[in-house]
């Protein structure tokens, strides 16, 4: 995926910097292989966590497809660190907020694990779409792909536009929703939240 932004660059004329991450250095090699045979020499990749990125450059846009359980988180976060102008994210699993719902009493939607699975699919990336709103990012959730090619089509797109508005009405959502489901997320601790009153 992460080549086909440089492809795509290069069909509209436009040079796309790219720095691939991967903890696994076999990935990395890999995909540092196949971008050398193309000719991309606009694509450079390091085999580290995301959470251990660091960089001097601008980062325009922070891109992470099928990163599982709080990787998305992580690299949620890696874009508000690196001062991401875009964040876009598609979640995998979503196991964390899973077990901590399961761990309260069961009822008519938790005591099946399918139906609390897609409910602890839709409270994380509620939250986590909060939470951008909360640190001044515009996010739209949207479905990708069509449902028929996959059922992991939720995208979370987020462009930094603060709003004091925005922030003030995420934070209220954001603190009602992880009350009421009784859980603690990985985005909170990750972007290290401003819950206080009024947002940031």
């Amino acid at each position: 995926m992460s080549l086909a932004l440089v492809a795509y660059g290069r069909e509209l004329g436009t040079r796309v910097e790219l720095v691939g991450l991967d903890s696994n250095a076999s990935v990395i090699e890999t995909v540092r292989g196949v971008a050398e045979s193309l000719g991309y020499d606009e694509a450079s990749f390091e085999a580290t966590a995301i959470v251990d990125y660091e960089s001097d450059v601008p980062v325009d846009l922070l891109v992470s497809l099928h990163a599982c359980d709080t990787a998305t988180d992580e690299a949620i976060a890696a874009g508000v660190r690196l001062g991401a102008e875009a964040i876009v994210v598609a979640p995998c699993c979503h196991h964390e907020l899973a077990a901590q719902i399961a761990a309260h009493d069961k009822d008519a939607l938790l005591r099946h694990g399918l139906l609390l699975g897609r409910q602890a699919d839709l409270v994380t990336d509620a939250l986590r779409a909060a939470a951008l709103e909360m640190l001044g990012y515009r996010v739209d959730v949207i479905e990708f792909v069509s449902a028929e090619h996959t059922a992991k089509n939720v995208m979370l797109r987020a462009e930094r536009a603060p709003s004091a508005s925005r922030a003030k009405r995420a934070t209220a959502e954001y603190l009602e929703l992880r009350d009421r489901w009784g859980v603690t997320p990985a985005i909170e601790r990750l972007l290290a939240l401003p819950l206080q009153a009024g947002g940031s």
